[in-house]
């Protein structure tokens, strides 16, 4: 069937050069199964027409065959994926390179039409037109991409029913805190695909903000079952664990996923935290610096004594992301040495922030 969906594949992307409406970042492709399918053969006849214009204009010496080689090349290689690409088997991002070749006819299209003085305000009209057109439809589309909830959300109301969609969407609600809308679709998720972990990693969390600890770690296995290469299983089942106060467990846990992914962030914060708290100040600083986790560093090299240290961290930390959690620290450390004008404007900035947060001041030792 690849062949047939290749040029169906070729045929779609052609429409969408066209008319890029709806967007959508996860469309579905349904593949054409046989020779006769009017997909594979709309496509088909779509792929000669571009071959036969590429042939008129290289015989007349027109430069615009080129264009239509911008066009069709590019989309080669995601056509002949199909079937390798997974859920991205047609995707609109492909389309960036296609583009080119698109505005170039259509400009000199335009400029065609120009060259005839009788039609220069025909050629002006409709490039007024379609300059209107995109500005619509750019001005019309952007609140999509405002946020993951409202991009998912336009997602599932173009492509509903998607399970790859209803997953992310009900991860962004998980996100967002809107737990009981995440709960509906994930159960939908996991009833639709049982097999899928990271439905099953999101469930589980759900399950676990609701104290529903038994089902959340049914959840947890299941999804480590499914893939045992990830390290986001174990990570969850680790959490899991430290908030039954099951430490070693725990630790365990996090060390395993770390095994799985030894690039795994979360899962050295949450390891460095769990050795902060137990004192073991060396190992908790190791899993700090290899997650980049400059706030928990800091708080490492406060215990350690090395202040110096732990204030560059904590002003690198405020850079990247301002909180109220950092000034907080920051300026109880500049406190506590010393600097008390620094750190009331330290104080000043976190109760700046502190509206928009919602941050409660930890207790500091």
């Amino acid at each position: 069937f690849r062949s047939y969906s290749a040029f169906w594949l070729c045929g779609k992307y052609l429409i969408k050069l066209v008319d890029p409406l709806p967007l959508n970042i996860l469309p579905a492709f349904r593949p054409a199964t046989s020779p006769g399918d009017w997909r594979f053969l709309a496509g088909l006849a779509a792929a000669a027409t571009m071959a036969v214009a590429c042939g008129v204009l290289w015989r007349r010496r027109s430069p615009l065959w080129m264009a239509i080689v911008w066009i069709v090349a590019p989309l080669i290689l995601p056509a002949c994926g199909v079937g390798y690409l997974g859920g991205n088997t047609f995707a609109e991002r492909y389309l960036y390179l296609p583009s080119v070749g698109a505005c170039w006819l259509a400009a000199a299209f335009l400029s065609r039409i120009q060259e005839q003085p009788q039609r220069a305000r025909i050629a002006m009209l409709y490039g007024g037109v379609l300059v209107a057109l995109c500005v619509i439809v750019s001005w019309t589309s952007a609140p999509i991409f405002h946020d993951d909830l409202s991009l998912w959300e336009h997602a599932d109301s173009v492509e509903p029913g998607s399970h790859d969609i209803r997953a992310w969407l009900a991860e962004a609600y998980l996100f967002t805190g809107d737990v009981d809308r995440a709960q509906d679709l994930y159960q939908k998720a996991v009833a639709d695909d049982p097999r899928d972990a990271k439905s099953q990693n999101g469930y589980g969390i759900v399950l676990a903000s609701q104290g529903r600890l038994a089902e959340a770690l049914q959840a947890f296995e299941r999804a480590g079952e499914f893939r045992p290469e990830s390290g986001m299983p174990p990570l969850n089942l680790g959490l899991l664990a430290e908030s039954v106060g099951e430490i070693a467990e725990a630790e365990r846990e996090y060390r395993k996923a770390l095994e799985r992914d030894p690039r795994l962030a979360m899962a050295h914060r949450s390891l460095g935290a769990l050795l902060l708290r137990q004192n073991r100040l060396d190992e908790a600083e190791t899993q700090f610096r290899a997650a980049d986790a400059l706030l928990g560093l800091g708080q490492v090299l406060v215990e350690k004594g090395h202040w110096q240290e732990a204030e560059d961290a904590w002003r690198t930390a405020l850079r990247r992301e301002p909180t109220a959690g950092t000034w907080y620290l920051l300026g109880s450390l500049l406190k506590r040495t010393g600097r008390p004008k620094e750190a009331e404007q330290c104080f000043i900035e976190m109760r700046r922030l502190l509206p928009r947060t919602q941050w409660q001041p930890p207790t500091m030792k």
